[in-house]
């Protein structure tokens, strides 16, 4: 009886405080969640990789490492830089992206902080050519290289690739070249600041100017379809495009030629970042063998940093493995700062006088093919005068390397000043007019 009355007191003590018991244990659940809350981070990162390769980063990522969410940011270059030199870095803890021109300037603005990450394996070069940021303020995170892709269907069945840029410059493959528009296609100005300092400033400007006359200008760097139908032979391009279209069937291949690079993209972690180990553990994760392994995956397409993780044998190129005459010592901070000059460049010279321009070199052609059936020693100095100027462009050499004249055209293509823009178009007009007037002399009796 004292038992039963003993578990009847304990009972009602029981129905008293369980409201209190109730509350307690509400509090140690959500003081349990914040403390969960508080343990996994979520990690900002500013990308201009498309979502079918920073959505495959993201997921391997966040596998590997589920205490760490990631916040992806889309910005392509100006508008990356706009928010990443704000004074907060508009609270980003991490750069990763393509954009080869802002990693030195945020750099030199202040904007990273040093890495501090095992380099065993990343080379942070390709030859004599330096990839990564001397004093580790950011590192390479994959390469692309630029070339002539080419389709087996059109004059290249049972014949060697391309060997070099010249080769876009046949006559025979008039109107079977396809050159992206400077001003429209996000990786042209770097393929043809490839080419200009491979052949020098005037050199390559005139074999642009001459593969111009011979190919069909495109706003959409990313089709290889006249390639795969037959109706082109070359088009000039970043290596990831034609490598993905074959790696999903189609028949294109990729030649690298001569005097080309291998151009990085980068990965840095911002100064005052809120989450610097988790930046930390995000980077190392993409710089890993592990990481970089994803970059070969068919759809990629992208050339590791990290030597260690081609394969031995197969078609994708392995950049480290190129003979010497391959690759150009590429100079990045000129091919920076002198992105929207060429742009500019090549609009007014090539795209906005395209018509004029394949005509131009038809006659020249023409004349050149004449000579050689009937020298003329006075013909011939006309020819070569016509040719020169057909190649003529309004920029000195000195010009385009000094880095004042360069900042002063460093905008964007449609606000560099119009009196600029329309006394370089009288230029090349003028030049191009007495290249006509020399071929019509030449070609008289």
């Amino acid at each position: 009886m004292a038992y039963s009355l003993l578990n009847l007191q304990l009972s009602q003590t029981v129905l008293r405080f369980r409201p209190l018991l109730a509350q307690v244990f509400c509090l140690f659940l959500f003081v349990g969640q914040i403390s969960s809350s508080a343990m996994a981070e979520d990690l900002t990162v500013v990308t201009s990789y498309p979502e079918e390769v920073s959505g495959l980063f993201l997921k391997a990522f966040e596998t590997a490492h589920p205490e760490i969410s990631v916040h992806l940011l889309w910005q392509q270059g100006r508008d990356a830089y706009k928010l990443l030199s704000r004074e907060d870095h508009g609270g980003v803890d991490v750069y990763w992206a393509t954009s080869s021109d802002n990693f030195p300037r945020l750099r030199r603005e202040g904007a990273f902080q040093k890495l501090d990450i095992d380099r065993t394996g990343l080379p942070g070069a390709i030859g004599a050519d330096r990839l990564s940021d001397p004093d580790n303020y950011y590192e390479a995170f994959e390469v692309a290289g630029y070339g002539l892709a080419y389709g087996p269907k059109a004059l290249w069945q049972d014949k060697a690739p391309p060997g070099d840029w010249h080769a876009a410059a046949n006559p025979a493959l008039t109107g079977k070249v396809i050159l992206p528009r400077a001003e429209k296609v996000g990786f042209a100005p770097s393929l043809y600041e490839i080419i200009l300092q491979g052949e020098g400033w005037e050199n390559g400007w005139a074999l642009l100017s001459e593969i111009g006359g011979n190919g069909v200008l495109s706003a959409q760097g990313h089709t290889m379809e006249p390639l795969v139908e037959g109706s082109a032979a070359l088009a000039l391009t970043i290596d990831f495009i034609p490598l993905a279209a074959a790696a999903n069937g189609e028949q294109v291949a990729i030649a690298y030629p001569e005097k080309t690079a291998f151009l990085p993209a980068h990965v840095a972690q911002l100064q005052g970042s809120h989450h610097p180990q988790a930046a930390k553990t995000f980077i190392e994760f993409l710089l890993s063998a592990e990481g970089q392994k994803l970059l070969l995956q068919p759809d990629v397409g992208r050339h590791p940093i990290r030597p260690d993780v081609y394969p031995k044998e197969g078609a994708f190129e392995n950049p480290f493995r190129l003979p010497p005459s391959t690759l150009i010592a590429f100079d990045h901070k000129l091919g920076g700062a002198r992105r929207t000059l060429i742009a500019r460049l090549f609009e007014i010279a090539i795209t906005e006088r395209h018509e004029a321009l394949v005509s131009l070199w038809r006659g020249i052609q023409q004349a050149e093919a004449a000579l050689r059936n009937r020298p003329d020693d006075i013909k011939a100095k006309q020819v070569a005068e016509a040719r020169r100027l057909a190649g003529f462009v309004p920029v000195s050499a000195a010009q385009a390397q000094d880095f004042d004249f360069l900042a002063r055209m460093d905008r964007r293509p449609s606000l560099v000043p119009a009196e600029v823009s329309a006394q370089w178009a009288q230029a090349i007009d003028e030049a191009r007019t007495r290249a006509t007037a020399l071929l019509t002399n030449s070609t008289k009796p």
